[in-house]
This record gives C-alpha cells, structure tokens and sequence, in this order.
C-alpha cells in the first residue's frame, strides 16, 4: 500500500513531516497544515491540536523513493546524480528536480539538458537509485 506523507516549512522556518490537512479560514482562504502523529491519533484529536501550520508552496509529497544516503525524496527536492558512458565510466554529474508528472502519473526528475524543452527521466526506467543524493529543494537550497 502507498504510504502519502507531506513534507511543508512551518512559519518558524523548520520542516514538518506527516499527514497534509487543507482547511478554509474565515474569510475562505485555503490553509495548509501538516499533522505529525500517526493516521490513528488524527481520528481521536481535538480541533487544531497538534496542526502547524505551513507555507502551501513548500508541501511537497513523499515519491517513497530514498538516495544514495536512505534520505527521503519529496516532491521539489534537488537532487544530482553520476551519468555513466558506455563503458561505464562516470562522464557527467547531472542536477535535476522531483517533481510528479501528471501525463506518466509518476515520479520523474527534471533538468534543462536541452535548453528547447526539459528532459524527463522516469526513477524507475532510466536513473540508478543508488547513485541518486538530494543535495535540497528548490525552496531552500
């Protein structure tokens, strides 16, 4: 079974990890908030216990995809990773963001290695995980 965690920077400028929770305010603005207990504690929680509060354009999802290091990858991270030529020397070090692309319905990296379009490269088919390390994200790198 998929495991959905979300990633957002809180106000305080700290990273909160868990559940994504969208609720409108008063005056019909959507806010984000990321909850860290477990999926069974959300059930039993008072109203706005144990919710932060975070900026919505740093929630990223979890791709369930680690690096190199076992660091989880989340959407908007940037990562670089080792090409190799055919003989199977190291040729190039190659800078890319995860991001989730709609038309695959998967997990891909995008990078400008063609400056008329951006070069997708599904994790699964084409790039080694193991030679894959996030270095940050796009918010703060």
């Amino acid at each position: 079974m998929r495991e959905r965690k979300f990633r957002g920077e809180g106000e305080d400028g700290r990273w909160h990890f868990g559940s994504l929770i969208t609720l409108e305010d008063n005056d019909g603005e959507l806010c984000y908030f990321i909850f860290e207990g477990g999926k069974s504690e959300l059930q039993n929680i008072e109203p706005w216990d144990d919710f932060i509060l975070v900026k919505p354009e740093t929630v990223g999802e979890f791709s369930e995809l680690t690096d190199n290091d076992n660091k989880e990858m989340y959407e908007d991270d940037i990562v670089e990773w080792q090409q190799y030529g055919f003989t199977g020397q190291k040729t190039d070090t190659i800078k890319g963001v995860v991001y989730f692309d709609t038309d695959c319905g998967a997990y891909g990296l995008r990078t400008d290695l063609v400056e008329e379009f951006s070069w997708l490269r599904i994790f699964y088919n084409e790039v080694d995980l193991g030679d894959i390390t996030v270095i940050g994200n796009i918010h703060r790198s």
